[in-house]
């Protein structure tokens, strides 16, 4: 089931999956942004909001592309308050970049609740443009193939209704998961973050840096626990390693990241922001490309992410609003637009109602 909280394309929405594209887990700043004894402004707080939920986060992003889409990004956060029969306020955007100011990097936005989607007025089966205006909290887009660039309000279950995780949309806030005694029963559930060494489970998430693990064999429930340090048993899974260390194939174990200056290859990754130099076989910082030159190694895209394949790797075509594009061609929407019915779209764009 799609749903219209693609409004805030990967970074603002309130019910989208992640608050920080590009972003880091540790090492960000944490500290307050706003002055409480002034009212915000809708302009004051979507600016707030892209500090804290993407320019704080970016250690794998061009300046060059932070200053272009900032404004964008911007206009639509202001344009999405001002949709028909939305619930959003400037209060709620301030309260929500005040949360995840707080929060590490890749937090989910949608399960902190100052960011949750609240309900909106309009009816189902009316046209939308983003959650916040439905009564349900869902904007729905169905098949993103279809010649439609406006969703349609849609009932989501409501917590602890049934529900499928292929076919089902559970309420804002709320996703269809199981348990750790019935896993194939599954319920739409409230998400929240645990803290450090506090039990854990399908909807109570670690924050990002911490796994959801048994720290020994005589507990019953999983907790919270830091990354595994170098020298600790990973598999072949990255993700299980603290962020300055990789799941080293040859032994199985996290290690270390090579530093600026160091010897790198494909099974020794740089740190977030480093690029392993093709000509020198070092880390080394990352410099930007423009669409359709070649990248890989510490050479990125000004935008979008660098071509796969066997071959020359090159940055991919930038479309601008209202061109054609193809969802799985070497090409990306500015952001936050976003390719619908083979055009690329500004969430905002047009009243759907």
């Amino acid at each position: 089931m799609g749903t219209m909280n693609r409004a805030w394309g990967v970074l603002f929405s309130f019910g989208v999956l992640a608050a920080c594209s590009s972003s880091s887990e540790s090492g960000d700043s944490t500290g307050t942004d706003s002055d409480p004894t002034k009212e915000a402004t809708a302009d004051g707080a979507c600016q707030h909001l892209f500090r804290v939920a993407e320019e704080r986060c970016a250690k794998e992003t061009s300046l060059q592309e932070i200053g272009s889409t900032r404004t964008r990004y911007v206009a639509n956060c202001v344009a999405e308050l001002a949709l028909t029969g939305t619930s959003r306020t400037v209060a709620d955007v301030e309260s929500c970049a005040n949360a995840l100011e707080k929060l590490p990097c890749g937090t989910v936005s949608e399960f902190v609740p100052e960011c949750t989607t609240k309900a909106g007025a309009i009816a189902d089966g009316s046209g939308c443009n983003a959650g916040a205006q439905c009564k349900g909290g869902v904007c729905d887009y169905g098949d993103p193939d279809a010649a439609k660039t406006c969703g349609v309000c849609t009932a989501p279950l409501e917590e602890g209704a049934s529900c499928s995780q292929k076919t089902s949309t559970c309420t804002p806030g709320t996703i269809c998961v199981g348990s750790l005694e019935a896993v194939t029963i599954t319920t739409c559930k409230r998400v929240k973050y645990a803290e450090p060494k506090a039990p854990c489970g399908a909807n109570i998430l670690c924050q990002p840096g911490y796994l959801c693990i048994r720290s020994n064999s005589g507990d019953p429930t999983p907790s919270c626990n830091p990354r595994f340090e170098p020298g600790v048993y990973c598999g072949d899974d990255d993700d299980v390693c603290e962020e300055a260390s990789f799941c080293e194939k040859a032994t199985n174990k996290c290690a270390k990241r090579p530093k600026e200056g160091e010897s790198c290859d494909f099974q020794h990754p740089c740190p977030k922001g480093l690029g392993c130099s093709k000509a020198t076989g070092k880390c080394a910082p990352l410099t930007f490309v423009a669409p359709g030159e070649a990248c890989g190694g510490d050479v990125a895209c000004a935008q979008g992410v660098c071509g796969q394949g066997t071959g020359t790797r090159t940055c991919p075509q930038v479309v601008e609003d209202g061109d054609g594009c193809l969802e799985d061609a070497h090409m990306t929407c500015r952001a936050p637009a976003q390719c619908v019915s083979g055009k690329c779209v500004m969430p905002t764009t047009g009243d759907c109602r």
